[in-house]
C-alpha cells in the first residue's frame, strides 16, 4: 500500500516494530527493500511477504514491473510475423446461414431463460414505476392525442 497524507494516520506503530491498520500487520519497506518496481517506500502487507508476494506497492506497479512481456515489441515479440488463422477470410453465406439455424430454439443458451432477467429478477430493477410518474406519462400522452383539452392543461 503506497504511503499517502490521506492513509498515514491510519497506521498505528506495533510494539513489535510493525504498523497496523484495521487489524492487519504492515511492515514499512523503504531504500532498497522498497517497491520491487518503482523502489518508493510503502506497506507491506505481513502475511502476504511471509508468502512471498507483497513486493510492489501496488496493481499499477505489479503490472509494469513485472508483465513478462514487457518490453518485447516488434521483432523481440514471441507473435511477430505471425499472421492470424482468419485475416482476409470471410465467413460465407452458407456458412452464416447454417449458425444461425444451429442457435434456434432450444440450441440457443438463453433458450427460456427470459423470466430469469424480467422484472424484479435484473439487476438493475429500481422498484418500478410510481403511481405519480403514470398519471403525469397518461396526462401528457393523452393532451398529445387531443383527448384532453389544451386550454384545461395550462
Amino acid at each position: 500500500m503506497k504511503i499517502t497524507w490521506d492513509n498515514i494516520d491510519e497506521f498505528r506503530f506495533n510494539h513489535n516494530g510493525d504498523f497496523r491498520r484495521k487489524g492487519t500487520s504492515y511492515i514499512l519497506r523503504e531504500g532498497d527493500s522498497g517497491c520491487d518496481g518503482c523502489k518508493k517506500p510503502y506497506f507491506a502487507n505481513k502475511f502476504q511477504l511471509n508468502q512471498g508476494k507483497g513486493a510492489y506497492c501496488d496493481n499499477k506497479c505489479q503490472t509494469n514491473f513485472n508483465h513478462p512481456l514487457k518490453g518485447l515489441t516488434g521483432e523481440n515479440s514471441p507473435n511477430y510475423g505471425q499472421v492470424p488463422h482468419n485475416k482476409g477470410k470471410k465467413t460465407s453465406k452458407e456458412t452464416r446461414v447454417k449458425l444461425s439455424k444451429l442457435r434456434r430454439g432450444k440450441n440457443n443458451p438463453n433458450y427460456g431463460k427470459g423470466h430469469l432477467y424480467t422484472g424484479k429478477n435484473n439487476n438493475n430493477w429500481k422498484g418500478g414505476v410510481k403511481d405519480c410518474l403514470m398519471m403525469i406519462y397518461f396526462i401528457y400522452t393523452n393532451w398529445l392525442f387531443g383527448d384532453i383539452p389544451k386550454k384545461s392543461i395550462r
